[in-house]
């Protein structure tokens, strides 16, 4: 339906009963009616069935009908193996080690990094913080004594820690890679990795289990992302773009921001843009506990801005559930 073109992937769903009905598992094919030209596809299992990915690039406005055909000598479900630590594509190169996870994401075309060197945190690495109440009853005093920081100077930060071997496997459409980490406030967190074998493009979703706390607590995920040295941070703001920091009144906030689709780091030459489709909240201030500097303050010209995003706080209930306990899913796109 859009003017400009589009590169996506086409997601075929396929209930269980018609993929057992129709024998996709012993293999299949995708073809484009018009064309009658045999399409690359990937078969993903997924709860009540599967889907089948197929890439596709629009000029623009369009329409294009795909027929799904089974037969013996097609694709089938590319099979999960132990990964090591390297995910790999002809456009990303994306590696990571103990404890931190992601330590290196590469632009192959250009041997570019795409990570900022001064990261306090890795690429989609999980932190969690807690203020420690010694009172039940002093659950309210505590937060009332925070201020603008949402956390006390006594926060406990818990950087998510990596444990066990990645899981991945190697497909026609995606190239995929699952980390498993050890993350204070949570029974279970895993970052699942999708790199695009047909485009340059990076999906990512991390899965939680989380507990839920009475003392003040916050989660966020590090979004340590640089288009190059003299980058510049652009925010998509209710369709008007921001640069935070600059186009705002003085004295206000510059910790955080809302943000509608997502952010970019972009340079004259190059660009990363990040879809954020599930969280909205970006922090830029340091996750520290500390004086906050307001929109204006000379400082702010010193202070790097290092994004992350903002999960979960239990600091107020506007914005966030007050019991921050059960299971979340937040899908990232690079």
């Amino acid at each position: 339906p859009r003017d400009e073109p589009v590169h996506g992937l086409a997601r075929l769903a396929v209930g269980h009963h018609e993929f057992e009905e129709l024998g996709l598992g012993a293999g299949f094919v995708v073809r484009d009616l018009e064309t009658h030209a045999e399409l690359p596809c990937e078969l993903v299992h997924v709860p009540r069935g599967g889907e089948v990915l197929v890439p596709q690039f629009f000029d623009g406005v369009g329409e294009r009908r795909l027929e799904l055909v089974p037969t013996p000598n097609g694709r089938r479900a590319a099979l999960e193996t132990d990964r090591g630590d390297v995910l790999e594509t002809r456009h990303l190169r994306v590696r990571w080690a103990a404890p931190h996870g992601i330590v290196e994401l590469v632009d192959r075309a250009t041997g570019r990094s795409l990570l900022h060197p001064d990261a306090p945190h890795a690429a989609f690495q999980p932190v969690h913080d807690v203020t420690p109440v010694e009172d039940p009853s002093e659950v309210c005093a505590v937060r009332g004594r925070m201020g603008l920081n949402r956390k006390g100077p006594d926060a406990i930060v818990s950087p998510g820690a990596t444990a066990g071997q990645a899981r991945g496997r190697d497909g026609a459409v995606l190239a995929t890679a699952t980390l498993d980490y050890e993350l204070a406030g949570t029974r279970l967190c895993q970052l699942e990795l999708q790199a695009h074998v047909h485009a340059p493009r990076l999906d990512v979703c991390l899965r939680l289990h989380k507990e839920s706390l009475w003392a003040p607590e916050n989660l966020y995920v590090s979004l340590p992302f640089r288009a190059g040295e003299h980058a510049r941070l652009l925010l998509g703001k209710a369709g008007v773009p921001c640069w935070p920091r600059a186009h705002q009144i003085p004295g206000t906030l510059t910790d955080f921001y809302a943000v509608q689709s997502g952010w970019r780091t972009s340079t004259p030459e190059f660009a990363i843009h990040v879809a954020m489709p599930d969280q909205h909240l970006l922090q830029l201030g340091p996750l520290a506990h500390g004086e906050r500097l307001l929109a204006g303050d000379p400082r702010l010209a010193d202070a790097p801005a290092h994004p992350y995003g903002w999960l979960m706080t239990n600091y107020w209930e506007t914005n966030f559930a007050a019991d921050l306990g059960g299971f979340y899913e937040f899908r990232y796109a690079l």
